[in-house]
């Protein structure tokens, strides 16, 4: 249905988030890809900062089922199969704790993964990361973790924290970034790859080639060498975080 499931996890009781930058830029995002788009992204980003890039982007939106990064309108299927999956573990009552990591490509340099804590240095969290992972996999804190969780919309990670908050014991959540590379435009402008496949379908009936080579190369590069060090980063998280339930089970 075109929906980003990691910004489906809000509470639909309430209204859909309203995300006033994206609306602005919209209409921009998903227009005719080349030069003038380019330059037009270009005077967004010095209007409104990287703050106000990575609020219309990464924040999400529930307005415009065409456009990035889109939450819905309703909760959709997955939501429903996730809240089961984590009910029933934290149905035990022995639970000490829930640790969930979520794999993610595209966010970070190109080849350097790392464990994405949503939280500043010094937080519970960030140290128990850094003690099962580190050093063979680099832990990076969210110094404006406080003022991110707020602004970002429908994420599992925020979601889990704040539904299992009354267990009283530590819920643990961050995502493995893998990174495929940012636009050299602004280091939180990532690749429009999606907005410019709208547009191909709307005006030319199919994706060009041309933007489905972008897509798979932002989100998924053949490079041999970044595949090889993904996989090498998901044997040595595997592997240790064994060790650790093994020593702690």
């Amino acid at each position: 249905n075109n929906v980003d499931l990691n910004r489906n996890f809000c509470d639909w009781a309430a209204d859909a988030p309203k995300n006033y930058m994206y609306r602005a830029s919209h209409d921009l995002l998903v227009s005719k890809p080349g030069l003038w788009k380019l330059v037009k992204l270009l005077w967004f980003r010095y209007r409104h900062g990287d703050d106000g890039i990575w609020t219309a982007i990464s924040r999400g939106q529930y307005e415009y089922p065409d456009g990035l990064f889109y939450g819905g309108d309703q909760i959709q299927p997955e939501y429903r199969i996730v809240q089961k999956i984590y009910d029933d573990v934290m149905a035990d009552e022995g639970a000490k704790s829930l640790l969930s990591v979520g794999l993610h490509t595209g966010l970070g340099d190109y080849k350097i993964p790392a464990i994405l804590v949503s939280h500043p240095t010094g937080h519970a969290n960030v140290e128990k990361f850094t003690e099962i992972f580190a050093p063979d996999i680099e832990i990076t804190p969210d110094e404006k973790g406080a003022v991110n969780a707020a602004e970002l919309s429908g994420d599992l990670v925020d979601w889990l924290e704040a539904r299992y908050a009354n267990r009283h014991i530590p819920i643990l959540t961050a995502d493995l970034e893998i990174g495929t590379g940012t636009s050299w435009i602004s280091p939180v402008l990532k690749r429009m790859d999606q907005g410019d496949a709208v547009w191909d379908v709307v005006h030319r009936g199919a994706v060009s080639a041309k933007t489905k080579h972008h897509l798979s190369e932002s989100w998924a590069p053949r490079d041999k060498k970044w595949r090889q060090c993904s996989l090498w980063v998901a044997d040595v998280f595997a592997e240790k975080l064994h060790k650790y339930m093994e020593k702690n089970l």
